[in-house]
């Protein structure tokens, strides 16, 4: 992938985190080309640069935040290779080695590789929006808020904003907590196995949607929205035509990007799978190690 795509991924990213922050305290701007000057350009640039640096770090915040969903989706793949093969033909311990199978893809010097950096982008875009779509429509309700009544709804806004970065934060850390629980730990049996566990399709039965911390986190977003079009509902009646489509569409576009990253990494993986099959993958048995898009 060129330096250049990669780039404009992580601003993409930066300016969806920077929205969420931002949005509510937006004002109408009023363009006027005399004010392009050089003390402009340079706040253009500082801001494009601090999306670039956030988009950074909360593309990683992201892939950790739904690690346990796509580990679940790589068992279930795993799962289905496994099943299909026949006992005979099945020598490996891992019958999806992601790890490597990546690398010998990188080691290419074809389409292979190109197709392959094409899915991951799509996956860090689609992944990213399903994370973060939810709190930017919480801030674009807020914004309804603070247009209708500022006064009111000033420091519910700020109230809102920073529940919302507990509510990630407390998410985040209870993937970290599962990810590195130790034996004796209460999270121990929240655990997923990896690909090359020789009984990971009955221990990825520890996976619950419903106990998931993305999806808690989730459904605490969707009554903080209904709240919110509630509290400006009785201030401006008026204002729930406005406020009840910026949650369908929000949630909408949420659900889409969720769905749209979940097929989008298996198409991944059977990309990884089809290359090995036709044999441009030449691997030795190995134990294998999974990895993060």
């Amino acid at each position: 992938m060129k330096t250049t795509e990669i780039f404009a991924e992580q601003i993409i990213i930066g300016f969806l985190i920077l929205g969420i922050i931002v949005l509510p305290f937006l004002t109408c701007i009023k363009w006027n080309q005399s004010q392009i000057n050089l003390e402009n350009i340079g706040k253009g640039i500082l801001i494009i640069t601090l999306a670039y640096l956030l988009g950074i770090i909360f593309d990683r915040f992201a892939d950790t935040l739904l690690s346990r969903h796509e580990q679940y989706n790589r068992l279930n793949f795993a799962k289905d290779l496994k099943e299909k093969l026949h006992e005979k033909q099945f020598t490996q311990k891992d019958p999806f080695p992601e790890e490597i199978w990546r690398m010998k893809i990188l080691s290419r010097k074809d389409g292979t590789t190109d197709f392959m950096e094409y899915l991951r982008s799509r996956i860090r875009l689609s992944r990213s929006l399903a994370v973060f779509l939810p709190a930017l429509t919480i801030s674009g309700i807020l914004k309804i808020g603070l247009d209708t009544n500022s006064g009111y709804f000033l420091n519910l806004t700020r109230i809102t904003l920073g529940f919302i970065a507990i509510v990630y934060t407390f998410a985040f850390l209870i993937v970290i907590w599962i990810s590195n629980s130790k034996k004796g730990s209460k999270f121990v049996n929240w655990k997923l196995p990896k690909t090359w566990d020789s009984d990971f399709e009955l221990k990825k039965k520890n996976f619950k949607w419903g106990r998931e911390p993305m999806t808690i986190a989730l459904i605490i977003f969707s009554l903080i929205g209904i709240l919110l079009i509630i509290l400006i509902r009785i201030k401006v009646p008026k204002s729930i035509l406005t406020t009840i489509p910026i949650l369908v569409i929000g949630s909408g576009l949420s659900a889409l990007s969720a769905w749209s990253w979940w097929r989008i990494t298996g198409t991944f993986m059977q990309l990884l799978n089809n290359c090995q099959k036709a044999g441009l993958i030449k691997e030795k048995q190995s134990t294998g190690q999974n990895s993060c898009v």
